[in-house]
């Protein structure tokens, strides 16, 4: 298991911090896991699976269009 900073999240997925933290507070990305004090990572894997899912969304509109 891979655990991924905020800085190589964002790098991952092009997003900003301030929006990879609010996508986690709205529930429309991969929870973060409390690694230490005022420390928190994400799951490679899971932030692979969002990004996933984000390229089948867009296939899956390709498709109905």
């Amino acid at each position: 298991m891979n655990i991924l900073n905020v800085n190589q999240v964002s790098k991952k997925t092009t997003l900003g911090r301030s929006s990879i933290y609010a996508y986690t507070a709205a529930g429309k990305f991969p929870a973060s896991v409390r690694i230490g004090v005022g420390k928190v990572g994400w799951v490679e894997a899971e932030v692979d699976a969002w990004l996933q899912s984000r390229v089948e969304a867009r296939d899956a509109q390709k498709v109905t269009a």
